[in-house]
């Protein structure tokens, strides 16, 4: 080692390295930003299809089901009941999201990584189970040509 250190003059390879507080640091705030975003941007969308929809069925934006897509109406029922549903649900993980940050708030840094994960989690499986019962709620009232069933 004292040879390695004579060729490279005094020279320290671990200057070249970040420091660990500072990475750590970097991953909570990424973690914590991480877990804010997923229920920001379910709320953006929600407020998206509710307030400012696409007036016609198109393959680009929009609550898009197999369902909704068939006529006009169909889209726009879905528009309205996906973008109403994921307000709430947007709003409801956004303070879910808030008041563990503040729980965690003076926690150590393993728990708050946990934390955000288990956070992650749930808003994936809220997203999730959101999304597949707005596509049956909409498949109960239309039908794959997007007439509403039993008015045909």
């Amino acid at each position: 080692m004292d040879k390695i250190m004579e060729i490279l003059g005094g020279f320290d390879i671990a200057k070249l390295l970040p420091e660990v507080n500072a990475t750590v640091g970097f991953i909570v705030l990424l973690a914590r930003i991480v877990t804010f975003a997923v229920p920001l941007l379910i709320l953006g969308l929600g407020l998206t299809y509710f307030l400012k929809p696409t007036p016609e069925a198109n393959h680009t934006f929009g609550y898009r089901t197999y369902f909704g897509m068939g006529s006009v109406e169909a889209w726009r029922f879905s528009q309205r009941i996906g973008g109403l549903v994921y307000i709430i649900l947007g709003g409801v993980m956004t303070l879910g999201a808030l008041v563990a940050f503040i729980i965690l708030l003076k926690s150590s840094i393993p728990t708050i990584l946990t934390g955000c994960a288990a956070c992650l989690v749930i808003e994936l499986i809220l997203v999730t189970l959101t999304t597949f019962t707005l596509n049956i709620i909409i498949s109960i009232r239309y039908d794959r040509d997007g007439y509403r069933r039993g008015k045909r």
